[in-house]
């Protein structure tokens, strides 16, 4: 019941496209070309709320959330996007090389220097907090920027854990990078670098000019600073 025939849903992106990606790679697993149709609605209706350089909204349904972008969402978008090419939307492999060019890498914490530096208390080691996040990738992100919020969690959303650090908190808490998103980019990055190209049957298919050394063959692209792919083969391929 979470999305209708038609692919409409509502809510949180990252908990329902990750849920689309199931849904797909179950139809192309079972050779079910409906259930693969039915997911391709339903990524199809989120491209409606999104760009095509792969800003997301956090909710389709929020109408004043028009800045933040999560980059769990982001995996989940390219990841369903390549299944359904493999299954064959081969338009969709153009959106997933903008969309990991564009929003994926720009989303890495390369400088950390307007990050906080908070000094440790009794629960939480928090020294060099923006050395540590070097690496990571944003929690939220604008089409232009990373995001950090001065938001209170909303009552309740612990309180299934029992009493935490944030219950003393008078003022906010500072949200600027999160457990789900900040390791969530290299994941996204993986899965568009494995889709780059593939070798079945002595046939080598480059789908999109990223770098990928193959057993079989190595592919050089020349993005984004000249046209063309080179690609050295070790074994005989069509």
């Amino acid at each position: 019941g979470e999305i209708a025939e038609d692919g409409r849903w509502s809510g949180h992106v990252h908990a329902h496209l990750d849920g689309i990606s199931g849904i797909v790679e179950c139809g192309m697993r079972t050779g079910d070309r409906s259930i693969i149709d039915w997911g391709g609605r339903a990524f199809e209706f989120l491209r409606r709320f999104s760009t095509e350089f792969g800003w997301i909204p956090e909710l389709v349904d929020r109408y004043d959330d028009c800045i933040a972008c999560e980059t769990c969402a982001v995996m989940d978008y390219v990841d369903t996007a390549i299944l359904l090419a493999r299954a064959g939307r081969n338009d969709l492999w153009d959106l997933v090389e903008r969309v990991t060019r564009n929003q994926l890498v720009e989303s890495q914490i390369i400088n950390p220097s307007w990050l906080p530096e908070p000094r440790d208390d009794e629960v939480m080691i928090r020294r060099q907090m923006g050395r540590r996040m070097v690496g990571a990738f944003a929690g939220w992100a604008s089409p232009i920027g990373i995001l950090a919020y001065d938001k209170t969690y909303w009552p309740g959303s612990w309180s299934r854990y029992g009493p935490g650090p944030w219950d003393n908190i008078e003022s906010g808490k500072i949200r600027a990078v999160q457990n789900c998103c900040a390791p969530s980019g290299l994941k996204g990055l993986f899965r568009a670098w494995r889709a780059t190209a593939r070798v079945e049957a002595k046939t080598l298919t480059v789908e999109m000019p990223f770098d990928r050394a193959l057993p079989e063959a190595t592919i050089t692209a020349r993005q984004p600073f000249g046209e063309g792919v080179t690609i050295t083969a070790r074994t005989p391929l069509k």
